[in-house]
């Protein structure tokens, strides 16, 4: 099991680990191991990039993920609040039964006010959607002022937000943790 984290595309970031965070070869679904978090404040860390400035251009974040035990977690999201994230339950309780898979987006890095709870609870997903114990794949994708998250290319949230995220995802971005803080709650 390996703690070294390459960023594999032309842009080379630095990709920093925090606490147990490893490539786990027992439970790989592409390649021959995965990132593994055991829900202790583990995450990635990738530094400032004005690469990570996606303001009101189209884009698709993806990845595979196999929960043990769903119940509140984020996936990604930028190092400080009121950016742009993705979590499971965070507006929702009682785990993979009712959660739910749930977009956060600012314009002004201040407020939820594109997406999640500052947003009328906009961007929310379908409650048992998301199961524990199964390799499945989850994209966020934003198309113009069209928003989506599609769980094994099902389509999960549709929802509409016009304008900018705010460019604080230039000063870096958390894979398994929300604003610095730790990663899965459990």
């Amino acid at each position: 099991n390996s703690t070294t984290f390459v960023d594999s595309s032309s842009y080379g970031h630095t990709v920093t680990r925090s606490n147990n965070t490893n490539h786990s070869t027992g439970h790989a679904v592409i390649g021959g191991s995965a990132l593994e978090f055991d829900g202790a404040n583990d995450s990635l860390n990738i530094g400032a990039s004005a690469h990570l400035a996606l303001g009101s251009f189209d884009w698709t974040i993806d990845f595979w993920v196999f929960p043990v035990s769903a119940v509140r977690m984020w996936f990604f999201s930028g190092t400080q609040d009121h950016n742009l994230a993705l979590a499971y339950g965070h507006q929702s309780s009682g785990g993979e039964t009712t959660g739910k898979l749930e977009m956060w987006a600012s314009s002004n890095g201040s407020a939820w006010n594109h997406m999640g709870d500052g947003a009328s609870g906009r961007g929310q997903g379908r409650a048992g959607m998301f199961q524990n114990s199964v390799w499945q794949h989850l994209a966020m994708v934003r198309e113009k002022a069209i928003w989506k998250i599609f769980i094994n290319g099902e389509l999960d949230v549709l929802a509409k937000a016009s304008g900018a995220i705010t460019n604080e995802m230039a000063n870096g971005f958390n894979i398994a943790s929300h604003g610095g803080h730790g990663g899965a709650y459990g």
